[in-house]
């Protein structure tokens, strides 16, 4: 009766699921089973990276270099090298880009520079802002930026700063400008009022962190003022073809769908902010 009445109070607060997933990591199974499966995902970008030659393989960004070191472990190097990583994110910026005759990208949490490098390179911008606040992920950017023959182009700092892009890009180039912004919730933080009244004439792509942003009060906040200033557009995360990559032809199914992976946490989305009034 104690044990059942045990289970009836374990059930309570963590549900059936809960309670399959404490037995579960009581027998160490699904330790077990992320081990394997990065290991998994281990080898099926050393083989990519191997295929590619470190060079990206398909869409906006080709052939641009990727180093693939990272200072942690989302392993989404396959869909990067593959070049369909965010590949609405790739999309939306570059028909954005040509809509509206931008010149400058400035990426906050630019990370291994996936983004910034391509576009750079085949052109699509002029100039590049990378911001990267991880001194380790700082360095390996800058790896890809010499390798890619764009140290000329792309100008790297540390923590996302306001201060170091108003001394960089005059209000009026500010229109020509677009803010990728991937800080893992610091977003909200950051674009207080005063800076959004500044960026009004900006285009700006974030990365919804909304749900590791514990002070809502916050969140509430910026989606108050964003409406002050801008047109919004929510960008939706959606799913990849393998069966469209003709270079995984020979791959098994289950490898194919692993290589779409790019370590998120949950189904995401990107906030699209345009000037009200041009």
């Amino acid at each position: 009766m104690k044990k059942i009445k045990k289970l009836k109070e374990i059930h309570a607060v963590y549900g059936w699921q809960g309670i399959i997933s404490k037995f579960l990591r009581k027998l160490r199974l699904i330790e077990k089973h992320d081990y394997f499966l990065g290991e998994k995902l281990d080898k099926l970008e050393n083989e990519i990276m191997k295929i590619s030659n470190n060079l990206i393989l398909n869409g906006h960004y080709k052939d641009t270099y990727l180093s693939c070191k990272t200072n942690w472990k989302s392993r989404d190097n396959c869909s990067k090298l593959l070049g369909i990583y965010e590949s609405q994110v790739q999309d939306k910026i570059i028909q954005e880009q040509k809509k509206n005759n931008l010149v400058n990208i400035v990426n906050f949490g630019a990370a291994d520079g996936y983004h910034i490098l391509g576009l750079i390179k085949k052109g699509y911008f002029e100039n590049g802002y990378a911001f990267e606040i991880d001194k380790i992920t700082k360095n390996y950017l800058e790896e890809n930026i010499n390798k890619n023959n764009l140290d000329g182009k792309i100008k790297t700092f540390f923590e996302a700063n306001f201060d170091i892009i108003f001394k960089n890009i005059s209000d009026n180039d500010l229109k020509k400008t677009l803010f990728l912004i991937d800080i893992e919730g610091q977003e909200f933080e950051l674009l207080n009022d005063t800076i959004l009244k500044r960026l009004m004439h900006s285009y700006l792509l974030i990365e919804n962190h909304d749900f590791i942003q514990p002070n809502k009060n916050l969140i509430n906040l910026f989606q108050q003022n964003i409406k002050k200033f801008f047109n919004i557009e929510i960008i939706e995360y959606s799913s990849k073809n393998p069966f469209q990559i003709n270079l995984l032809k020979n791959f098994s199914e289950i490898d194919k769908w692993l290589m779409m992976n790019e370590g998120r946490p949950q189904t995401m989305h990107w906030i699209y902010l345009t000037p009200k009034h041009k």
